[in-house]
């Protein structure tokens, strides 16, 4: 049985997003702890996240071109990515 890569470990714990905090590489809660938050997680769920291209964001961001911000409103993740 060979070790995992640190590149390997990331890998799966990103294919195993949806066990968050189980999931961790770098584990240094005590598992009692991450399995609490896990089930606060899951029971929350309904509360906290929403289906893909349901979210309503209100971004606030610095305008350097009139030194000021600016609120922009968005429903999907596009405008999180830096162009």
């Amino acid at each position: 049985m060979s070790v995992q890569s640190d590149t390997e470990k990331l890998i799966e714990s990103c294919k195993q997003a949806w066990k968050f905090p189980q999931n961790l590489v770098q584990k240094i809660t005590p598992q009692h702890h991450l399995d609490a938050y896990y089930a606060r997680l899951d029971e929350q769920a309904p509360r906290l996240f929403c289906e893909d291209g349901k979210a309503a964001l209100n971004i606030w961001e610095y305008d350097d071109n009139v030194k000021g911000w600016k609120n922009s409103h968005s429903q999907n993740n596009n405008c999180l990515v830096d162009g």
